[in-house]
């Protein structure tokens, strides 16, 4: 009698799945081991248990990355005016990111704020940076 091969992947799942559930419980943060954000080379990516990307930010779209508090979230970005989605999932102080020319935000809760919004201002810096010199002409525009 053979078992099949999914029989015998489950056990390793499911003890995957509680060392997991384990080091978020001793750490005080379960969601995060599911979702969460990271940064990509040329966008920010939301992560489906930190390996397969589900949404990307690219860089270059951002308007701006600032901190807040989860009331200004609500009163602020959450009037009607703004369409707020977002990843919050841990109890620290929240990112709210807005994408240039949108009426739409993502709020994010990273677990260092002021880490977070220093690498993601020097990449936005860095893709601005390189979608200008794409843009600019090579020569002087006079013809030989």
């Amino acid at each position: 009698m053979t078992s099949h091969p999914f029989a015998v992947a489950i056990p390793f799942v499911v003890i995957a799945g509680l060392t997991w559930t384990i080091r978020g419980a001793r750490a005080g943060e379960f969601s995060p081991i599911v979702m969460d954000v990271r940064f990509g080379d040329h966008a920010l990516q939301v992560a489906l248990l930190r390996i397969l990307p589900i949404r990307r930010i690219p860089y270059a779209d951002i308007a701006e990355a600032t901190a807040t508090t989860r009331r200004q979230l609500i009163f602020r970005h959450a009037s009607g005016k703004t369409s707020v989605t977002g990843l919050i999932n841990r109890s620290t102080p929240l990112v709210v990111i807005r994408r240039s020319g949108t009426s739409r935000v993502f709020a994010y809760t990273p677990a260092n704020r002021e880490a977070f919004l220093r690498e993601l201002g020097a990449r936005i810096t860095r893709a601005r940076t390189a979608q200008r010199s794409r843009r600019r002409p090579s020569g002087d525009g006079v013809a030989a």
